[in-house]
């Protein structure tokens, strides 16, 4: 057996990691950190193919983590500190979808109710949440369930239910209230959410794609700083010592550890002594989606509308028999080249991996065919027929991805969003926890991957380097970036406030009067006066 001495090892070397060994080494490179990765790339969640372009040359595009936008501070700062530029396909600002009267209004007051309960998790913290009664009580609604009690226009509804796929990219039947509150205020408050065609964070890319983040961050370790295709199976804590144990025998043997991988694998790995039973509860109930992301290359843009705004193709992709199976849109390339870019459900339809597996007949070479004409048959329906022409093409079916096991963070279940924020990443005496699903700030995505490599590297040195960080919970590192403007805020928006309230008032004692004349379903009335009554609750 080869024994192996540092001060801390990174499991994982994906984006988290990365950030967390770079974090480490810039407050002291004297420290001898290693990351050991189970695959033999370095990336994690982010992966950028080359594929050939209508210039007759190869191009850079993501098949993982792709999306950097201004909701997305620790991903910026990271973006400028390594000079990393992006691109967007948009030509023009976009301007604001307008509403009606009455939908404007109600949208107005469900924002004003949400800010209410924000505010109150503002007070508290994050960290404070898991013996907050408001907390218990948010977690265990569904923000589908709070929105259709409050809101009684079906464009409000629409509206709101498209801003949560813009922002989260998930359903409000796919989230808790808890859950929304939380991204929401992360991302920069109700103004990002209430303008998700202005600020989605789904606007920019990185040129030459996101995995370049890795290798630039990997640049820092050094040649020997990371060891690939070395799977954790055994971690033994002994008094200040933590023994690593990986699949060809290796043990490496360390003060810290920080663990950066996907939290349902951590239940691969044999802890001594066992991990909290409150972790391994909490890890149980974190699913991942399971996705298959493509993308084809083709000679023209032949989905582009003239005069169109924004990106040129935004379409749900439908199954015949399983409905809408997933979303494909414009992917041109930085040097624009074009490109459909899309992710379809593993789990659904033809896409499902169970569907290809042909006793005795199947080979991986006839699956990927398989799912490939699965892929253009729906691009097709909704499409039309010149996606078969296409130059080149790939593919990644995250949820068979060895070592991934899924992509990014599907949905919570209800009941565990307020442990997400500190049981998930709680050390556990010399072990450290970092991940995208153990960020608060854009759980789930790139951003929040950063942000726990982050937050898990001051941990580790306030106990090696006590002198270096001012506490063990530091906050949030000062990452400036830029915000929409806001369309509630200065004298405008009180002016607005002032009158509107003024209005409906008159106008809801206009209707008390005129109901002895004038018939008004009293429910109708009831919902008005209930809008005063229930405000700021």
């Amino acid at each position: 057996m080869t024994s192996v001495n540092c001060d801390v090892v990174v499991v994982g070397a994906g984006l988290s990691g990365l950030t967390a060994a770079n974090a480490l080494l810039e407050k002291d490179s004297t420290l001898n950190v290693i990351v050991l990765e189970a695959k033999g790339r370095i990336g994690g969640r982010t992966l950028t193919k080359q594929l050939q372009g209508s210039d007759g040359n190869f191009d850079f595009w993501d098949v993982g983590g792709e999306w950097v936008g201004r909701p997305y501070p620790h991903l910026q700062y990271l973006l400028q500190k390594f000079d990393i530029n992006t691109f967007s396909l948009r030509q023009q600002d976009v301007k604001p979808v307008p509403l009606r009267l009455l939908p404007s209004w109600d949208i107005y007051f469900l924002s004003l109710r949400l800010r209410r309960r924000k505010h109150f998790f503002d007070r508290f913290g994050v960290n404070q949440m898991k013996s907050s009664v408001k907390a218990l009580e948010c977690d265990g609604i569904m923000f589908e369930d709070y929105c259709k009690a409050r809101l009684w226009t079906e464009d409000a509804r629409h509206t709101v239910e498209a801003a949560c796929k813009s922002m989260f990219g998930l359903k409000p039947t796919e989230m808790t209230l808890l859950y929304f509150l939380m991204n929401v205020s992360s991302a920069g408050g109700f103004d990002t959410f209430l303008h998700p065609e202005l600020c989605s964070g789904q606007e920019r890319r990185i040129k030459g794609g996101s995995q370049q983040l890795c290798h630039r961050l990997a640049q820092v370790m050094g040649k020997n700083g990371i060891v690939k295709n070395q799977p954790v199976t055994h971690i033994t804590q002994t008094d200040d010592r933590v023994s690593v144990l990986t699949t060809d025998k290796t043990e490496y043997q360390c003060r810290r550890i920080i663990m950066a991988v996907p939290p349902h694998l951590l239940a691969n790995i044999h802890f001594t002594p066992d991990l909290p039973s409150n972790k391994v509860d909490i890890l149980r109930n974190i699913p991942l989606a399971h996705i298959v992301k493509f993308v084809y290359s083709y000679e023209e843009r032949f989905w582009s509308n003239e005069g169109s705004e924004g990106h040129g193709l935004q379409v749900v992709l439908e199954d015949h028999a399983d409905g809408p199976v997933g979303i494909a849109y414009d992917g041109t390339s930085s040097r624009n080249n074009p490109a459909i870019v899309g992710f379809v459900s593993s789990t659904k339809g033809p896409f499902h991996v169970q569907d290809f597996q042909l006793p005795h007949q199947s080979t991986p070479e006839q699956e990927s065919r398989r799912q490939n004409e699965a892929i253009l048959s729906v691009l097709e329906d909704a499409i039309g027929p010149e996606v078969h022409d296409y130059i080149d093409y790939a593919f990644v079916d995250w949820s068979t991805e060895k070592y991934n096991g899924g992509c990014f963070l599907k949905s919570i279940v209800p009941g565990t969003t307020r442990h997400l924020c500190q049981t998930l990443r709680e050390p556990f005496e010399n072990v450290h926890f970092a991940g995208t699903e153990t960020g608060t700030v854009w759980c789930g995505l790139m951003n929040g991957a950063v942000q726990s490599g982050l937050r898990a590297g001051a941990e580790v040195l306030f106990h090696l380097r006590p002198e270096l960080v001012e506490s063990e919970l530091p906050d949030n590192v000062d990452l400036s970036t830029n915000r929409i403007t806001s369309c509630s805020s200065g004298s405008g928006f009180w002016m607005c406030w002032g009158f509107g309230v003024l209005g409906l008032t008159i106008g809801v004692m206009g209707m008390s009067f005129a109901r002895k004349s004038i018939y008004l379903p009293f429910d109708t009335l009831e919902r008005i006066f209930d809008v005063f009554q229930k405000l700021y609750y």
